[in-house]
């Protein structure tokens, strides 16, 4: 099972949004036992037109997850 949820915004223009968002993943394994695993990505959308794309994911950086 897996979850994200943008966090914070790093960076806003007319034309671009930088999002933060906290991906977590959720690992059950034998005899019951779960492991999670938390990353921070940061994703920026771009206006194209009358809607919005997605332009890059990367690794969020240390400043970006001080914000979680």
């Amino acid at each position: 099972m897996a979850d994200a949820s943008a966090t914070s915004i790093r960076a806003l223009t007319p034309s671009s949004i930088v999002f933060v968002v906290t991906v977590r993943q959720r690992t059950t394994m034998q005899r019951a036992r779960a492991a999670t695993d938390t990353q921070f990505l940061a994703v920026e959308v771009q206006k194209a037109s009358d809607r919005w794309q997605v332009q890059s994911v990367e690794p969020a950086t240390l400043t970006d997850r001080d914000f979680q």
